[in-house]
């Protein structure tokens, strides 16, 4: 992928300056360098190796750059913990079995800085704890010689060893009445290993470790606890929604509503000016951080200008992205948006799929779409949307998902369709409508020479469901006797049926009095 970088030289001259000296004229001019405007690789091949319970080690491959590297900054958890100029960080003071993310970025000596390296994620070592239990004397038959605690996910390996050959009873619980369960040994040994399994992520638990001798005496060796491992997160964050850009004269006003996802860290905004930004990687980073708007300055002159916004979790996952275009002032905007007007096709292109074709989910659970081409979906969560990668055309550079919101913010956000690395699905998650009504939603494709391959086109009826179950709010121009409860209606309708029966009723026995 091609992507262009501009590099603006400026040379500074000096004014001719007479010197008086031996009556002589000197001239002197002074050349200032290029400004260096290139951003250094971003490292890679980066490895996290768990030394200890307390200590993680970091290894990675340089970066280049046009100039020099300065360094490298490091995060552990989207937060910068370090700056190194080597090319490996010793990350000490950590906690036992607990898993930590890292990724870093490059710098060189004007400050700018790469993009950041992909993520990896490891574990520090369990504890292991010796010499520990009841008694202190090389008699005693209940003398703990080692322990070692391996948690996972959903269960923990108990490994330890006693003075003497002992029958083990293993107890644990989320209290220190160990109210889980109890696992006996049946044979007398001096190692042992007890496997819990079918426990909570993330869940710490209480246990006691017992001995029992050969001749039926008992005790508790040691009372301790353990927490197993959190699950691991490789789930993108939802996207940033409501992102635009105004131009401003040669400047560009960008803002964006971020994701309500509890683990969000941070956006970053990349930008270009041949097309909208793939990845992270794909153009010039021109911010990050947490705010909801950036002003980037004195961009224009080089015409319309290209950016995605993509959103990082506290696990370093990244969401698709969002795009959008500005065009300087006076000048044709960047029209890519099909036509929304009634009676337009559903479906232009040489596209070998149609709105239903794509596959929209919330909370896991799958949402169809109907015949006449609109989904139904909560107001209030977020959507996936995912297009079968085989349903794609052959030359597809980029998948773009639009759902144009008819409220009064005028939420009208193009969200990139990212392939997965198993190449099943383009993705994208956006976030909750937030108001009920029906949405324009399209899927416009564009091949390497940036062009509209074609585009799908359908409807999203966004609508609110309270506690029972009930809608509490209806799409716009829906009819109005849909603004009345279920319950209700069905009520109306009985009584309506009752009447006419009564009615019925009542007139033919005045004809049979008649008569």
């Amino acid at each position: 992928m091609r992507i262009l970088f501009l590099i603006t030289a400026f040379v500074f001259v000096s004014t001719c300056v007479p010197v008086f000296a031996a009556e002589e004229t000197f001239i002197v001019e002074t050349t200032v360098a290029d400004a260096d405007t290139t951003p250094p690789t971003a490292p890679s091949n980066l490895t996290a190796t768990p030394i200890s319970t307390s200590r993680i080690d970091l290894a990675w491959d340089a970066s280049a750059d046009d100039v020099s590297i300065a360094g490298y900054r490091v995060f552990r958890d989207a937060v910068a913990i370090a700056t190194t100029t080597a090319t490996s960080y010793a990350d000490t003071g950590l906690t036992a079995s607990t898993t930590y993310s890292y990724y870093l970025d490059a710098f060189d000596p004007t400050g700018n800085t790469s993009s950041s390296s992909v993520a990896v994620a490891t574990t520090t070592r369990a504890e292991t704890v010796t010499n520990t239990g009841g008694g202190g004397g090389g008699g005693n038959v209940f003398y703990l010689d080692s322990l070692e605690i391996v948690p996972n996910e959903y269960g923990v390996r108990i490994q330890y060893v006693t003075r003497s050959s002992l029958r083990g009873v293993v107890r644990w619980g989320q209290s220190a009445a160990y109210e889980l369960g109890a696992s006996s040994e049946e044979t007398f040994s001096r190692t042992h290993e007890t496997v819990l399994t079918g426990l909570l992520p993330g869940t710490r638990y209480l246990f006691s470790l017992e001995g029992v001798t050969p001749s039926g005496g008992g005790q508790v060796i040691i009372e301790s606890s353990f927490t197993t491992n959190t699950l691991d997160d490789t789930t993108p964050p939802t996207n940033p929604r409501a992102f635009s850009g105004t131009a401003s004269g040669t400047d560009v006003v960008l803002s964006w509503l971020n994701p309500n996802d509890s683990d969000f860290a941070s956006v970053r905004i990349i930008r270009s000016d041949r097309f909208y930004p793939l990845d992270t990687a794909d153009g010039w980073l021109v911010y990050e951080g947490s705010g909801t708007s950036f002003h980037d300055v004195d961009v224009l002159a080089g015409g319309t200008q290209y950016y995605a916004i993509f959103a990082y979790d506290i696990h370093g996952n990244i969401s698709s992205g969002a795009v959008t275009a500005v065009s300087p002032e006076g000048a044709p905007s960047v029209s890519e948006t099909p036509p929304d007007e009634e009676g337009a096709p559903y479906s232009v292109g040489p596209l070998e799929f149609s709105f239903a074709d794509l596959i929209f989910s919330q909370d896991g659970e799958r949402r169809f779409v109907s015949d006449d081409n609109t989904l139904v979906v909560d107001g209030g969560k977020p959507v996936t949307v995912q297009l079968p990668y085989n349903l794609a055309p052959e030359a597809l550079k980029a998948a773009v998902f639009q759902a144009r919101m008819q409220n009064e913010d005028g939420d009208d956000t193009l969200f990139l369709l990212r392939a997965d690395e198993d190449k099943e699905f383009y993705t994208a998650t956006i976030g909750p409508f937030t108001e009920a009504g029906i949405t324009s939603a399209f899927v416009v494709m564009y091949d390497f020479l940036n062009s509209q391959v074609g585009y799908v086109r359908g409807l999203i009826d966004s609508r609110f469901v309270t506690s029972d179950g009930e809608t509490g709010e209806v799409a716009v121009d829906a009819p109005w006797f849909t603004t009345i409860p279920i319950v209700l209606r069905l009520s109306i309708f009985v009584c309506i049926v009752v009447m006419l029966v009564i009615v019925t009723y009542s007139r033919r026995k005045a004809s049979v009095v008649q008569m």
